[in-house]
């Protein structure tokens, strides 16, 4: 089952991409981050619903109906989903493509990429941000588009965030000031450096990335912190100091959930058989120009793990092999020891 998009056809110049399942309760706030969006260029959001059980498609349909020109609005049904463009009542710059999945492909491991390929063909650059975070600056695309049209050898750049749980937010506050990123620290920081919704990639880079990808047929557990390792690998990364989106931790759903019920032994696991690979297949990807860097933050991810599930000898053995350049700081370790003895002194009472 075919359909043709002619909207599609615009000059978008940023594609907006937002994957969401079962987010409910925050979608509207990541569709008002959208809209509220000052730009001089035209951008388009594809929003992908992965066939939601809460009322999430219900409430996207509601906002469509408030705040877009359904008259207008192009229709089409293919074997996988259900697609609604229409532009902005008030927003002329602001499209939306809504695709409403027919079934969850999470479930059953089925990449929604593809869907979104005639979309990055059109446009310049991507802006991702998931159906449980969003955006408090209305100038946010505007800022990194600009960064990005005058600094073409950098291939993404991105800003800090408030990380918000319980509706209490705290700011990242990654650097002091505006400043070019270290490859190391897109490695050594974790997935977690880079707020996602803060990011703005060059989208010739992503497709870059995308072929390696396929060329190799490798597949990660994530798709944020792979993604920022390989922008700096083949440019160079801005971050921007201005606090421009919000991260929830701990949604129902979400990666740090989903951690923080799993047990020791799938913790290994893990650990095992998706955190160590990734980095190894990310070596790869780099051409192991930065060997050294990895094999570091391979040690740390094993240090981390055995801080968290109480292993006190295995982490102290594992501190004595960080490498003599002393790139982790000996107090947040002694601080991390004392909470991991606390925690397992507790568990035996």
């Amino acid at each position: 089952m075919e359909c043709q998009m002619p909207i599609f056809k615009q000059d978008y110049k940023v594609l907006v991409r937002c994957f969401t399942f079962n987010h409910s309760k925050y979608i509207k706030d990541a569709l008002d981050g959208f809209v509220m969006q000052k730009t001089d260029f035209p951008f388009v959001c594809a929003i992908v619903d992965d066939c939601s059980t809460d009322g999430e498609q219900d409430v996207i349909k509601s906002y469509l109906d408030t705040e877009f020109n359904m008259d207008s609005a192009e229709l089409c049904e293919t074997d996988y989903a259900n697609i609604i463009v229409a532009k902005h009542k008030t927003n002329i710059n602001c499209s939306f493509a809504v695709f409403f999945l027919k079934y969850n492909h999470y479930s059953i491991k089925k990449t929604k990429a593809p869907y979104l390929l005639f979309l990055q063909d059109i446009c310049s650059y991507e802006a991702i941000c998931e159906g449980d975070d969003y955006w408090i600056d209305e100038n946010k695309l505007q800022k990194q588009y600009d960064w990005m049209e005058q600094h073409t050898d950098y291939s993404m750049c991105w800003h800090d965030a408030y990380c918000e749980s319980g509706g209490e937010r705290v700011p990242y506050n990654r650097f002091r000031e505006d400043c070019d990123v270290p490859f190391e620290d897109l490695v050594l920081k974790g997935g977690a450096f880079c707020p996602t919704a803060a990011l703005f990639i060059r989208e010739s880079c992503l497709n870059e990335y995308y072929s390696e990808l396929q060329k190799r047929k490798y597949t990660f557990h994530v798709g944020d912190y792979p993604l920022q390792i390989y922008m700096g690998y083949i440019g160079m990364v801005r971050y921007v100091k201005d606090t421009m989106s919000v991260y929830r931790i701990c949604t129902e759903g979400s990666w740090t959930s989903k951690r923080i019920r799993m047990n020791i032994e799938e913790k290994i696991a893990h650990m095992k058989n998706k955190a160590v690979p990734l980095l190894d297949k990310m070596n790869d990807m780099t051409s192991f120009k930065y060997d050294e860097v990895f094999q570091l933050q391979k040690k740390r991810v094993l240090l981390d793990l055995y801080l968290e599930i109480g292993y006190i000898k295995d982490a102290l053995k594992k501190y004595c092999e960080i490498d003599p350049k002393n790139r982790m700081n000996k107090m947040s370790f002694c601080k991390c020891l004392v909470k991991s003895l606390i925690t397992k002194v507790r568990s035996k009472c």
